[in-house]
């Protein structure tokens, strides 16, 4: 079912919205702790999949993935990636020290 501000009166489109928005929002946060985890655990390569799939989720990024897989990229010499990236999502290196 395809939501428009046009059906959004309809209960059903309203169920539909708000179920794809909790789980949008309580998958998020999970996702995230388990690529922080893999990345802090030596799997950066797992760890870059999972921010780039954070990243799909959520283009605007405002839980500030991009500058996790910015540093990713860095720990695993992928410095075109991580170029591309600082085009791509306005990534500020400055942004990424820990």
């Amino acid at each position: 079912m395809t939501i428009r501000p046009s059906n959004l009166n309809s209960s059903k489109s309203r169920q539909v919205l708000c179920i794809r928005t909790c789980i949008t929002f309580l998958m998020r946060p999970l996702n995230t702790m388990l690529a922080f985890q893999l990345h802090d655990r030596g799997e950066t390569e797992k760890a870059i999949q999972h921010y780039k799939e954070l990243l799909e989720l959520n283009p605007g990024d405002n839980q500030g993935v991009r500058y996790d897989l910015f540093i990713a990229y860095i720990d695993k010499n992928r410095l075109e990636d991580a170029e591309a990236l600082l085009k791509k999502q306005n990534v500020r290196p400055y942004m990424c020290w820990k």
